[in-house]
């Protein structure tokens, strides 16, 4: 019970004393968005700016609403159906990157619209940071300028095995296919030999 009163008293000192942080966030997806709502609304952001690179895609779902409607089970049937190599890209097709549910689109425009210190950008990118000052002084590719004390990469990332060391002893026991970087598992997603997946 100390800790935590303790813990308190903290946060209520920092909330009266410390100064504004500002946040950059570099993103297009869900995660990327519900950063710049949750940094927004803490006592101790000053300005959010949100970039990405690309136009914003609103999705209920990170794939296309066909594969969760009434014919998902003939997508699914033609996709069992494909080579791996086809399936990996498939599923790339239907992805295209990061996406943004309608809803929570929603919550971050009534958010920049009441508040000039929230600023959204499209198809803008990072073309130079620097540090100075305890900030970092960062040159977007539309030539505007901002200063943050933080900046939050939510870009995703490519998970590729070779990454992974760890494996490389099962890698070694159990050889299997490698498929755009990730292994090729069986249909009950277990790591099984590519004899056995093959067969």
């Amino acid at each position: 019970v100390q800790w935590l009163l303790h813990t308190r008293t903290n946060m209520e000192h920092q909330r009266n004393s410390s100064e504004g942080k500002r946040v950059l966030i570099v993103g297009g997806g869900i995660t990327s968005v519900q950063l710049v709502i949750r940094a927004f609304k803490a006592y101790w952001c000053e300005s959010v700016v949100f970039i990405q690179r690309s136009h914003h895609l609103l999705r209920h779902f990170d794939v296309e609403n066909a594969w969760m409607g009434p014919k998902r089970g003939n997508l699914l049937e033609n996709f069992l159906s494909m080579r791996l190599n086809d399936r990996a890209n498939s599923l790339k097709n239907a992805r295209k990157g990061g996406s943004i549910p309608p809803e929570l689109f929603k919550e971050l425009q009534r958010l920049e619209e009441k508040n000039s210190n929230l600023i959204c950008k499209e198809e803008v990118e990072i073309s130079k940071v620097d540090w100075v000052e305890d900030k970092f002084h960062v040159t977007l590719s539309d030539g505007t300028t901002t200063k943050a004390h933080f900046i939050w990469l939510a870009t995703g990332c490519e998970n590729i095995i070779d990454r992974y060391p760890i494996l490389n002893s099962l890698r070694e026991t159990l050889p299997i296919d490698v498929i755009n970087g990730m292994p090729a598992l069986s249909q009950d997603l277990s790591w099984s030999s590519s004899e056995a997946i093959n067969e």
